[in-house]
């Protein structure tokens, strides 16, 4: 199974991202860089120009393991989330049906790299305040997902927007996995391999259920199996993480319901939340042509997603 994971769960490194890095056998994110390309040079101007830029990173040194060892990566068959972020964009530009999001956007933010680079990581870092680049970015997760057959990790649904979305999900089953709620890049690598297989396949069966070539009986076989395969290494997962000045080890549990989702329901539920404050002012699209509106090649598509949630916590 490979799961797509919002950069905002990277930063915050909240029970979704664990869940994935322990479900998955790969996890694909969006990694904000440089236009020019991730080679250092590139990055070092990048960080010498934004100072918010070099923070994210910095927040995101624990997870530095996990990329090395290629559990994390920023792209999928060479494609990353920067293109569909650009289709997103375009869509709320032509799609007069999405006129009220537009008063929320800035159509030049992703077109400057310093501008943009700044921006997506003051937003990360502030946990998505900014809905100009909060909704692309989650909308672009999604695509991304659909065009790859990937599962899409969410947390459990808090806002407005995320509540509105529940009302577009289609659920499945559930079931509930060990956890490890806090540790390291190092301690998690470590517990994949020393839980073997049995995690990722977990992860496996339960999106082959959600896609009707599994049952979800054969999904409580493996979390159980799952469930067993991490009391055998709990002590030792537990101590404290040398690699990250003995950062404490929280264990616990999550519950993980699989669900349908409509492919645009990140544009369809923000929609839906900004229309609760009442009718708003709507900015005409300020793209001109003669040209007919194009169809998305994603139209009616859906795509799975694990939404996790903590439902209990040992040290």
């Amino acid at each position: 199974m490979i799961a797509a994971l919002s950069p905002y769960h990277m930063t915050t490194r909240e029970p979704a991202t664990i869940a994935a890095l322990l479900l998955a056998e790969r996890v694909v994110t969006m990694m904000p860089t440089p236009f020019e390309g991730v080679e250092r040079p590139h990055v070092e101007r990048a960080v010498s120009r934004s100072p918010r830029y070099l923070e994210l990173m910095e927040s995101w040194r624990w997870s530095v393991p996990l990329w090395n060892a290629g559990v994390i990566t920023g792209d999928v068959d060479g494609e990353d989330a920067a293109g569909e972020v650009r289709s997103v964009c375009d869509r709320l530009r032509d799609d007069d049906r999405l006129a009220p999001l537009r008063l929320f956007m800035r159509e030049s933010l992703f077109d400057d790299e310093r501008s943009y680079l700044d921006a997506i990581a003051r937003d990360l870092l502030r946990a998505g305040p900014d809905p100009a680049i909060s909704i692309p970015v989650a909308a672009a997760m999604d695509r991304l997902a659909a065009l790859h057959g990937m599962v899409v990790m969410r947390s459990f649904p808090t806002s407005i927007a995320q509540r509105a979305e529940q009302g577009l999900a289609k659920k499945m089953f559930a079931f509930a996995m060990p956890m490890l709620l806090q540790a390291s890049g190092e301690r998690l690598l470590e517990a994949r391999e020393g839980l073997g297989d049995s995690v990722t396949e977990l992860g496996s069966l339960a999106l082959s259920a959600a896609n009707g070539k599994a049952s979800s009986a054969d999904v409580a076989d493996a979390a159980r199996d799952a469930a067993d395969a991490f009391e055998s290494v709990r002590t030792d997962l537990a101590r404290p993480c040398d690699d990250e000045d003995d950062l404490h080890v929280i264990l616990g549990t999550a519950s993980v319901t699989v669900v349908s989702l409509p492919v645009d329901a990140v544009l369809e539920s923000s929609l839906a939340a900004f229309q609760a404050f009442g009718p708003a002012p709507v900015r005409a699209s300020t793209r001109e042509t003669t040209l007919p509106a194009l169809r998305d090649p994603l139209a009616g598509e859906r795509v799975i997603s694990f939404i996790v949630r903590t439902i209990g916590r040992r040290r």
